[in-house]
């Protein structure tokens, strides 16, 4: 007897055929650049013969590529970690019984996979270890019973010191979350965590670099590696350890946001997200909506300890929104399924296909909106398609 198989299932085939691809294409396929060249250059801080912060990461990249560049060990890290992300992801509908038809929404979301690593925007940042790291600790809550043993513990402080190593900032959006699911198993044990972790941030914030040391990891990186960098030194995020306070509190802070007059652009994805939710979780159904906004704490006092990272981290909003969606989203996920609270209810076609146009025309860049040209990007993407096959 023949399996049927649903129209579902063969989109979902579809899409997430289409996101490895580009996920090939654009990491370990790729002879040149494809993602962001501050992003590069972060990602091979290291330490200088001393401990400086964010170091870790670049640490294990350079001793992989064992003095040969840096390029083709980066793109295979960032390849495997959107692959993980891709695959913890269907675990977590599959796990807490969401739809997949609701799963090919996300994709076609804009901050899907799929749109991220078309447009080049944050799947190639820090952050989705960050991510990475709390869909396993969800999915392995949800297998034991929603209890806390001694292993689990020694993953989450691990975890945790990992993500300081390799970028302080993110730490800033992940504790609230853990804090809020931990507190209602072991409260004890969220205290230890978030206090381990507000320790690791005000340590690792006072180990900046000096000039000397970011010239030593300029000097040590291939040619190639600089090259990747567009050459330029003082432009890279390895230059930016040697910024003073001042000049990260003042020139360098999120605060440019309010002065550039872009505020309601950027808070616009949080009024996306919801849109999205409504649609693909809420069937858009307002009793649906009131049903959950009175089931479910939907934003708690403590999220509100997230805003430090966009006052204090930069102008990179977009990536810092695309961050704390996904945290956000798979918390409430998880909020949902302990409360029994189901969101499996998707919108009719209609809705749905409005919804997905709406996405295709929402992008949500790293920094800067001055870069999009969503005309010029399909017009290079049917000529790369007629270049391949060519």
């Amino acid at each position: 007897m023949k399996k049927y198989i649903s129209r579902e299932n063969i989109i979902f085939l579809l899409l997430s055929s289409i996101t490895l691809l580009f996920l090939f294409r654009y990491t370990v396929l790729s002879k040149s650049l494809k993602w962001g060249t501050w992003s590069y250059g972060e990602n091979l801080i290291s330490y200088p013969d001393k401990f400086i912060r964010r170091g870790l990461l670049g640490e294990i990249v350079l001793f992989i590529s064992n003095e040969n560049p840096a390029f083709k060990t980066l793109n295979f890290i960032v390849f495997i970690n959107c692959l993980l992300l891709l695959f913890l992801i269907f675990l977590i509908f599959r796990k807490y019984e969401i739809h997949l038809r609701q799963l090919n929404v996300y994709l076609l979301s804009s901050f899907g996979l799929l749109y991220l690593i078309y447009h080049g925007n944050s799947y190639n940042r820090k952050e989705i270890f960050a991510i990475n790291f709390f869909l396993i600790f969800i999915l392995l809550l949800k297998n034991n019973r929603n209890e806390i043993n001694l292993g689990l513990k020694i993953y989450l402080l691990t975890s945790l010191t990992f993500l300081a190593l390799i970028h302080e900032g993110t730490l800033l959006i992940v504790l609230p979350f853990y804090y809020l699911i931990l507190k209602k198993i072991d409260i004890r044990f969220s205290y230890i965590y978030s206090i381990f972790g507000l320790f690791l941030i005000g340590f690792l914030i006072t180990q900046q670099g000096n000039l000397q040391d970011v010239e030593k990891m300029w000097n040590e990186l291939s040619d190639f590696d600089r090259q990747q960098i567009n050459s330029d030194f003082e432009s890279s995020a390895i230059y930016a350890l040697n910024y003073s306070f001042e000049k990260q509190l003042i020139g360098q802070s999120g605060l440019n946001k309010l002065n550039d007059g872009t505020l309601n652009h950027w808070l616009s994805y949080l009024f996306y997200f919801g849109i999205y939710f409504f649609v693909n979780h809420l069937g858009c159904n307002l009793k649906k909506l009131f049903e959950f906004l009175n089931s479910i704490k939907a934003f708690p006092v403590e999220l509100v300890f997230c805003s430090l990272l966009f006052i204090l981290g930069g102008g990179d909003w977009g990536r810092y929104f695309v961050f704390f969606i996904y945290m956000y989203y798979f918390y409430i996920i998880y909020v949902c399924d302990l409360e029994n609270f189901k969101i499996n209810y998707s919108a009719k076609s209609k809705h749905l296909i409005l919804f997905i146009i709406y996405s295709f025309f929402t992008i949500m860049p790293m920094a800067s909106f001055q870069d999009i040209n969503l005309l010029n990007k399909i017009n290079n993407t049917f000529q790369q398609i007629i270049d391949l096959i060519s």
